[in-house]
């Protein structure tokens, strides 16, 4: 799996693990050959599930291809360049959980090495063992996986580069599961709808409790003490991922938003 190494976003580190139910973003390709819907494993694989969601709610995929396609082993996407050395100008590190495998549907980043997850990802077309405790695995396909397939079967030439372009139009969140909110300590702050395009609302208990929305530097970009139901516009910020921090004398939360 080729591509450049690059410098670590630090940013990307400051939400944390997140902790508490299991939750699960939906996401769909939409390609050239047909969709394929995939879920996130956003509790197993946070760091990951972030960075993408973020490039995600940047439309950074749109039009990108499909450069590699290898029959019976994977097709792989996500390159800028479409060369197999491109990336979003910074990495991440490796999230490797033993209960994620390399099995047929599965999604995975690529790397050059330990810790250099950047933006190229790549479907798994059989069960591929040996790529095991090397790759982040952070989703599995739902539907789709006969476009999947038909892509894996392109002629290709001498680089397994498909002849015919096989392109990504866009990548798009579609759904959740479970809570979007991660909870610490027994609070939760609900945001709705999410995503968003800029005006949403968050439920809070009926105390006393302190909103703060950062991006994805670590800036504050919203602060408000409130309780009940909290209406928020956010709409002349850029669009992208952010955390909901809410605290009160029983704790706090973080909570996902996207703003597209």
């Amino acid at each position: 799996m080729k591509k450049i190494y690059f410098i670590c976003l630090l940013a990307l580190c400051i939400t944390g693990s997140y902790k508490g139910a299991a939750q699960s973003t939906e996401v769909t390709f939409y390609t050239s050959k047909g969709n394929i819907v995939v879920r996130l494993t956003d509790t197993l694989t946070p760091i990951t599930v972030d960075s993408f969601l973020s490039r995600v709610a940047h439309k950074f995929y749109d039009g990108l291809t499909f450069h590699r396609v290898v029959a019976g082993f994977v097709i792989q996407g996500g390159d800028p360049l479409g060369t197999g050395y491109g990336g979003p100008g910074y990495s991440t590190p490796d999230e490797i959980v033993p209960s994620l495998t390399n099995v047929t549907g599965s999604l995975a980043m690529a790397n050059s090495g330990p810790n250099t997850d950047g933006s190229q990802f790549y479907f798994n077309l059989v069960n591929n063992s040996n790529l095991n405790g090397t790759y982040t695995v952070f989703g599995m396909t739902t539907s789709g996986q006969s476009v999947i397939q038909a892509i894996g079967v392109v002629p290709v030439d001498a680089n397994s580069k498909p002849l015919t372009t096989v392109y990504t139009d866009s990548i798009r969140v579609t759904g959740y599961t479970a809570s979007v909110s991660t909870v610490n300590k027994g609070i939760s702050a609900s945001v709705y709808p999410n995503p968003s395009r800029g005006m949403f609302n968050i439920d809070l208990p009926y105390i006393a409790t302190k909103v703060e929305i950062l991006n994805m530097q670590g800036q504050i970009v919203y602060s408000k003490e409130a309780k009940g139901t909290l209406h928020v516009d956010l709409h002349k910020q850029p669009t992208g991922l952010y955390i909901v921090r809410a605290a009160n004398i029983y704790g706090s939360s973080e909570t996902r938003l996207i703003l597209q």
